[in-house]
């Protein structure tokens, strides 16, 4: 695609021959030496040529960008493939190529070699996946320039994509399943949730691979003799609230990404063993709800620090058995708040992260999880572990935990 619309400009080295074309001149006439008047023309009239060459060229390209994969995690490989063709029935000139990616300040430099008409040249570069959020890619500058390389033309190729980088996922266990104290598994975790849904009816569809034999519609599979599955609606709260901390005086440093990559990680563990799953940020704004788990991971790749002076919403609702507070640290207005979070068979998980930021005020039924040096899932985990064997330990023998 070729943009009707280009600039013509001299270069760098064409503003200096120009100032050096009108100094000979100016000399010329001051010195009375018509050598010197010779030589100021010549820059002149070879200014004027190569601008005239510049704007007498019109290559037609097309230009065909691949992003793979459109949506990448921190820290994830990513990649854009370029195709350039050329539509024109003529050769192109030597092209330079310039790709800009997120706010500008990085881009991607290409020398693309004289095309013959028809012919397509092919490039790529990894995308730079070090700070999560929405990033602009394109369009594709390119630049024409004179033999001589006094004078220049731009043009704009190609339509703008975008890439999502989304936070970091680490790789925690499932915490438990209500106020229980063991640790449960994917398939437990599964199981736990289909049995306690209370959903409605909404359509049906056929089996896939995977699905859970007891959603199976018996009726419609004797009809047709194929395996339908019910697709229902929750009519119920989440089970699990997880709410990240976004007010600004609760983080320092990187703190604040850390809880965000956190938050990102108990979203798709959570939603990974089928458990229902919504995240809501400290002043009660809703970033998902349950089964919304790409949205979630979407808002999380662009969510900010609010400015605004709120106390710590710990989302102390009915309905769900487990919530987990994400911050970066806590203080003794925020201990009130927490307390209040903490129900019969609700379990409360509050994860900090802030280098400073202190313990907090210990009360039953919170579990809190110190994150230190971004050792995300170490911190998490050790936590799991050590509050199941504490479950265990406390168990009567001959029946299970809770």
């Amino acid at each position: 695609m070729r943009s009707d619309s280009a600039t013509l400009e001299l270069t760098r080295r064409g503003w200096s021959l120009c100032g050096a074309a009108c100094g000979l001149v100016i000399a010329s006439r001051l010195l009375g030496v018509i050598e010197l008047l010779v030589l100021g023309v010549v820059a002149l009239v070879l200014l004027g040529g190569s601008l005239l060459w510049v704007r007498a060229q019109h290559p037609a390209l097309d230009l065909s960008r691949t992003i793979a994969p459109p949506r990448i995690h921190v820290g994830g490989d990513g990649r854009v493939d370029l195709a350039v063709t050329n539509r024109s029935v003529g050769a192109t000139p030597l092209l330079s190529l310039d790709e800009s990616f997120g706010d500008g300040r990085r881009a991607a430099r290409f020398l693309l070699p004289p095309l013959r008409g028809g012919e397509t040249s092919r490039g790529a570069y990894r995308i730079p996946t070090v700070r999560r959020g929405h990033y602009p890619i394109g369009p594709m500058i390119l630049t024409l320039a004179d033999p001589f390389g006094v004078a220049q033309s731009s043009i704009d190729i190609g339509i703008i994509d975008q890439v999502t980088v989304y936070p970091r996922i680490h790789d925690i266990v499932s915490p438990p399943l209500g106020g229980g104290g063991l640790r449960a598994s994917p398939d437990a975790a599964r199981s736990r949730s289909v049995t306690l849904d209370g959903d409605e009816f909404a359509a049906l569809r056929e089996y896939e691979i995977g699905d859970d034999l007891r959603k199976v519609h018996w009726p419609a599979t004797a009809r047709t003799g194929e395996l339908f599955i019910r697709q229902d609606t929750s009519n119920r709260e989440p089970h699990v609230l997880v709410v990240l901390d976004t007010r600004s005086d609760a983080h320092v440093d990187d703190s604040f990404e850390i809880a965000v990559e956190v938050v990102a990680s108990l979203l798709v563990r959570l939603t990974r063993d089928g458990r229902r799953v919504a995240v809501s940020t400290s002043d009660g704004t809703v970033i998902c709800g349950t089964g919304d788990a790409a949205v979630g991971l979407d808002r999380l790749s662009t969510v900010a620090l609010d400015r605004s002076a709120r106390g710590l919403d710990a989302g102390a609702k009915s309905g769900q058995s487990l919530v987990v507070v994400v911050t970066g640290r806590v203080d003794a207005h925020d201990t009130d708040r927490l307390r209040r979070a903490v129900q019969p068979h609700r379990a409360v998980f509050l994860v900090t992260n802030a280098p400073g930021g202190g313990r907090p005020v210990p009360m039953g039924g919170v579990t809190h999880v110190e994150v230190r040096d971004g050792d995300i899932a170490g911190a998490w985990n050790r936590t799991m572990l050590a509050r199941g064997d504490a479950a265990a330990s406390t168990t009567t023998p001959g029946r299970p935990a809770a």
